[in-house]
């Protein structure tokens, strides 16, 4: 029988130190494409373009994020490029983010907050977790490429990985079907 405190832990393995630098490069970025949006001129096409994303489109473009992430992970270079990686995820929730409130004003920006905040929360837990276990591969990978033997090697964490990014791209496909069917309704009925 699956025992569930084992199955949450390994999907949910992570230190606290860097969850908390992934969540701050996810704020920078977050900021950054908030501030970016706002000097922009929007029209309502360009605001309903951001919530008019059809359920494969929207999936295969968090995907491929996730998936980008993932496949770094099997790279010795991935380690800093994770990075990068969380702020574009940033910088597109802040985009988003930015470009109701220039155009429906503050009760829009809160009111698309309320209802893509499931969806954000979801894909950020998604790229961090999967980022971590990246990150992981990735050192292991050096220390290997430098003939450092003392440390574990890449093989340990490979499965676990692939493992990993599996369970979080369901979790992904679940989060585009909340995004496409509950809270892009929810938020045109309130707007």
């Amino acid at each position: 029988m699956l025992n569930i405190k084992k199955a949450v832990n390994f999907i949910f393995d992570c230190e606290f130190r860097v969850l908390a630098v992934f969540s701050l490069f996810f704020l920078i970025g977050i900021c950054f494409g908030s501030f970016y949006s706002c000097g922009i001129s929007t029209s309502a096409e360009f605001s309903n373009s951001f919530i008019a994303d059809n359920l494969f489109s929207l999936f295969i473009k968090n995907f491929l994020l996730l998936a980008a992430v993932f496949f770094l992970g099997y790279t010795v270079f991935g380690a800093p490029l994770i990075f990068f990686v969380i702020i574009y995820s940033g910088v597109s929730c802040g985009l988003f983010l930015g470009t109701v409130c220039t155009f429906y004003g503050f009760r829009g920006a809160l009111v698309a907050s309320i209802c893509f905040y499931l969806f954000y929360l979801v894909n950020f837990i998604s790229v961090v977790y999967i980022s971590f276990s990246s990150l992981r591969l990735s050192i292991a990978l050096y220390n290997v490429f430098k003939n450092n033997t003392r440390y574990v090697s890449p093989s340990v964490y490979s499965k676990p990985h692939a493992v990993k990014f599996l369970i979080f791209s369901l979790f992904t496909f679940l989060s585009c079907i909340y995004y496409v069917y509950i809270a892009r309704g929810l938020t045109m009925h309130f707007l």
